[in-house]
Protein backbone atom coordinates (compact mmCIF):
# COMPACT_ATOMS: atom_id res chain seq x y z
CA UNK A 1 0.00 0.00 0.00
CA UNK A 2 3.08 2.19 1.00
CA UNK A 3 3.40 2.44 -2.89
CA UNK A 4 0.58 3.76 -3.79
CA UNK A 5 0.15 6.28 -1.16
CA UNK A 6 0.96 9.91 -1.29
CA UNK A 7 0.88 12.73 0.94
CA UNK A 8 -0.55 16.08 0.10
CA UNK A 9 2.35 18.75 -0.58
CA UNK A 10 0.22 21.45 1.54
CA UNK A 11 -0.79 21.95 5.23
CA UNK A 12 -4.48 22.78 6.85
CA UNK A 13 -6.20 24.22 9.82
CA UNK A 14 -9.49 23.17 10.74
CA UNK A 15 -11.61 25.96 11.64
CA UNK A 16 -14.13 23.88 14.15
CA UNK A 17 -14.14 21.39 16.46
CA UNK A 18 -14.96 18.25 14.69
CA UNK A 19 -16.26 14.82 15.39
CA UNK A 20 -14.56 12.38 12.94
CA UNK A 21 -16.00 9.07 14.21
CA UNK A 22 -18.94 8.01 16.16
CA UNK A 23 -20.75 4.55 16.69
CA UNK A 24 -22.46 2.99 20.14
CA UNK A 25 -19.04 1.85 21.59
CA UNK A 26 -16.95 4.95 20.79
CA UNK A 27 -16.31 9.15 19.38
CA UNK A 28 -13.25 10.51 18.43
CA UNK A 29 -13.11 14.40 18.35
CA UNK A 30 -10.58 16.88 17.19
CA UNK A 31 -10.27 20.51 18.05
CA UNK A 32 -10.37 23.28 15.96
CA UNK A 33 -6.99 24.63 14.77
CA UNK A 34 -5.71 21.27 14.32
CA UNK A 35 -3.14 20.69 11.55
CA UNK A 36 -4.48 18.64 8.62
CA UNK A 37 -2.53 17.39 5.37
CA UNK A 38 -4.53 15.63 3.38
CA UNK A 39 -3.87 11.82 1.80
CA UNK A 40 -4.09 10.18 -1.15
CA UNK A 41 -4.32 6.75 -2.75
CA UNK A 42 -3.98 6.22 -6.28
CA UNK A 43 -4.74 9.63 -6.90
CA UNK A 44 -8.19 9.18 -5.02
CA UNK A 45 -8.80 10.80 -1.59
CA UNK A 46 -8.03 8.31 1.76
CA UNK A 47 -8.25 10.58 4.17
CA UNK A 48 -5.38 13.12 6.20
CA UNK A 49 -2.87 13.47 8.78
CA UNK A 50 -4.05 15.34 12.20
CA UNK A 51 -1.78 17.15 14.64
CA UNK A 52 -4.05 18.86 17.10
CA UNK A 53 -6.00 18.14 20.60
CA UNK A 54 -8.50 15.28 20.11
CA UNK A 55 -10.10 13.02 22.67
CA UNK A 56 -10.93 9.18 22.63
CA UNK A 57 -14.11 7.74 24.61
CA UNK A 58 -14.35 4.28 24.48
CA UNK A 59 -16.81 2.00 26.55
CA UNK A 60 -14.38 -0.57 27.31
CA UNK A 61 -17.14 -2.26 29.59
CA UNK A 62 -18.29 -5.73 29.24
CA UNK A 63 -21.66 -6.91 30.88
CA UNK A 64 -21.61 -10.43 31.70
CA UNK A 65 -23.70 -12.02 33.73
CA UNK A 66 -21.69 -11.76 36.81
CA UNK A 67 -21.25 -8.32 36.23
CA UNK A 68 -19.21 -5.65 34.23
CA UNK A 69 -15.70 -6.46 33.24
CA UNK A 70 -13.33 -3.60 32.43
CA UNK A 71 -13.94 0.17 32.29
CA UNK A 72 -14.64 3.63 29.81
CA UNK A 73 -11.35 4.13 28.68
CA UNK A 74 -10.65 8.21 28.02
CA UNK A 75 -7.70 9.71 26.40
CA UNK A 76 -6.30 12.16 25.09
CA UNK A 77 -4.98 13.02 21.97
CA UNK A 78 -1.70 15.45 21.48
CA UNK A 79 0.08 13.24 19.42
CA UNK A 80 -0.14 13.38 15.71
CA UNK A 81 -2.49 10.40 13.95
CA UNK A 82 -3.54 9.17 10.76
CA UNK A 83 -7.09 8.63 9.38
CA UNK A 84 -8.40 6.84 6.78
CA UNK A 85 -12.28 7.20 6.30
CA UNK A 86 -14.79 7.13 3.82
CA UNK A 87 -15.35 9.31 0.91
CA UNK A 88 -18.00 11.21 2.81
CA UNK A 89 -16.59 11.49 5.64
CA UNK A 90 -13.42 12.83 4.10
CA UNK A 91 -15.83 15.63 1.89
CA UNK A 92 -17.04 16.71 5.24
CA UNK A 93 -13.59 17.60 6.47
CA UNK A 94 -12.88 18.91 3.52
CA UNK A 95 -15.29 21.83 3.64
CA UNK A 96 -13.71 22.81 7.14
CA UNK A 97 -10.24 23.53 6.49
CA UNK A 98 -8.60 26.58 5.55
CA UNK A 99 -4.56 26.66 4.78
CA UNK A 100 -2.35 26.71 7.70
CA UNK A 101 -0.38 30.20 8.27
CA UNK A 102 2.61 30.11 9.88
CA UNK A 103 1.51 31.09 13.49
CA UNK A 104 -1.06 27.84 13.47
CA UNK A 105 1.93 25.29 12.23
CA UNK A 106 4.24 27.15 15.20
CA UNK A 107 1.79 26.26 17.58
CA UNK A 108 2.09 22.37 16.49
CA UNK A 109 6.03 23.04 16.51
CA UNK A 110 6.20 23.23 12.74
CA UNK A 111 8.14 25.65 11.27
CA UNK A 112 6.53 25.69 7.86
CA UNK A 113 4.15 23.70 5.97
CA UNK A 114 6.65 20.94 4.53
CA UNK A 115 8.06 20.06 8.19
CA UNK A 116 4.24 19.65 8.71
CA UNK A 117 3.77 17.06 5.16
CA UNK A 118 7.37 15.90 6.00
CA UNK A 119 5.87 14.36 9.58
CA UNK A 120 3.49 13.05 7.88
CA UNK A 121 4.96 11.21 5.68
CA UNK A 122 7.17 9.92 8.04
CA UNK A 123 3.60 8.44 10.08
CA UNK A 124 1.89 7.23 7.12
CA UNK A 125 5.30 5.56 6.43
CA UNK A 126 5.50 4.01 9.97
CA UNK A 127 2.00 2.64 9.38
CA UNK A 128 1.93 0.99 6.38
CA UNK A 129 5.20 0.07 5.83
CA UNK A 130 4.38 -3.16 6.68
CA UNK A 131 1.33 -3.59 4.98
CA UNK A 132 0.19 -5.78 1.92
CA UNK A 133 -2.66 -3.96 1.18
CA UNK A 134 -3.10 -2.45 -2.34
CA UNK A 135 -6.14 -1.53 -2.76
CA UNK A 136 -8.19 1.51 -0.65
CA UNK A 137 -9.75 -0.39 2.71
CA UNK A 138 -13.91 -1.14 2.24
CA UNK A 139 -16.65 1.47 1.93
CA UNK A 140 -17.89 2.75 5.30
CA UNK A 141 -14.45 1.56 6.93
CA UNK A 142 -12.42 3.80 9.63
CA UNK A 143 -8.32 3.28 10.13
CA UNK A 144 -6.60 5.30 12.97
CA UNK A 145 -3.21 5.16 13.40
CA UNK A 146 -2.31 7.19 16.86
CA UNK A 147 2.00 8.35 17.10
CA UNK A 148 2.69 7.25 20.71
CA UNK A 149 5.05 9.58 22.71
CA UNK A 150 7.14 6.27 24.38
CA UNK A 151 7.20 4.04 21.59
CA UNK A 152 7.65 3.48 17.87
CA UNK A 153 4.65 1.27 17.35
CA UNK A 154 1.48 2.94 16.92
CA UNK A 155 -2.14 2.22 18.50
CA UNK A 156 -4.73 1.62 16.12
CA UNK A 157 -8.56 1.74 16.08
CA UNK A 158 -10.46 0.12 13.26
CA UNK A 159 -14.30 0.09 12.81
CA UNK A 160 -16.96 -1.30 10.55
CA UNK A 161 -20.18 -0.97 11.56
CA UNK A 162 -20.85 -2.97 14.95
CA UNK A 163 -17.31 -4.19 14.60
CA UNK A 164 -14.67 -2.29 16.46
CA UNK A 165 -10.75 -3.24 17.22
CA UNK A 166 -9.03 -0.83 19.64
CA UNK A 167 -4.96 -1.86 20.28
CA UNK A 168 -3.27 0.08 23.14
CA UNK A 169 0.07 -1.06 23.18
CA UNK A 170 -0.18 -4.82 24.66
CA UNK A 171 -3.86 -4.20 25.45
CA UNK A 172 -6.81 -5.19 23.03
CA UNK A 173 -10.39 -4.50 22.34
CA UNK A 174 -12.71 -6.11 20.30
CA UNK A 175 -16.41 -5.78 20.11
CA UNK A 176 -19.01 -6.86 17.74
CA UNK A 177 -22.77 -7.10 18.33
CA UNK A 178 -23.25 -9.90 20.81
CA UNK A 179 -19.64 -10.75 21.30
CA UNK A 180 -16.58 -8.62 22.93
CA UNK A 181 -13.45 -9.46 23.30
CA UNK A 182 -10.69 -7.87 25.65
CA UNK A 183 -6.84 -8.75 26.37
CA UNK A 184 -5.42 -6.71 29.06
CA UNK A 185 -2.62 -7.21 31.34
CA UNK A 186 -2.02 -11.12 30.77
CA UNK A 187 -6.04 -11.61 31.06
CA UNK A 188 -7.98 -12.83 27.85
CA UNK A 189 -12.33 -12.23 28.36
CA UNK A 190 -14.68 -13.74 25.75
CA UNK A 191 -17.94 -13.14 26.34
CA UNK A 192 -20.75 -13.88 24.23
CA UNK A 193 -24.54 -14.73 24.18
CA UNK A 194 -24.92 -13.72 28.09
CA UNK A 195 -21.47 -16.64 28.43
CA UNK A 196 -18.09 -15.17 29.89
CA UNK A 197 -14.63 -17.29 29.59
CA UNK A 198 -11.73 -15.88 31.32
CA UNK A 199 -8.11 -16.79 30.79
CA UNK A 200 -5.31 -15.73 32.86
CA UNK A 201 -1.79 -15.87 31.93
CA UNK A 202 0.70 -16.45 34.58
CA UNK A 203 4.60 -14.88 33.75
CA UNK A 204 5.80 -17.32 31.06
CA UNK A 205 3.13 -20.14 31.57
CA UNK A 206 0.31 -20.66 28.59
CA UNK A 207 -3.13 -19.20 28.94
CA UNK A 208 -4.80 -21.40 31.70
CA UNK A 209 -8.46 -20.85 32.05
CA UNK A 210 -10.30 -19.92 35.55
CA UNK A 211 -13.59 -19.38 34.86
Amino acid sequence: MIDQLHVGEEAFRLEEPFTLFRNDKCVLKISDGAIVVPLYFNGESLGYFFHGEGKLLLDAVIETPRGAVGKPIERNIETPFIMIAPASKIEEIRGKLRKAENENLEQRGYANAEEAVEAARNLCYAMFRKSTFCRRPEPQSYVFGFQRKDAEKLDLLAAKGDKLVYICGENIFAFKRGKSIMIKSNRLVIAKNNKIITLVKPPKTPFRGVS
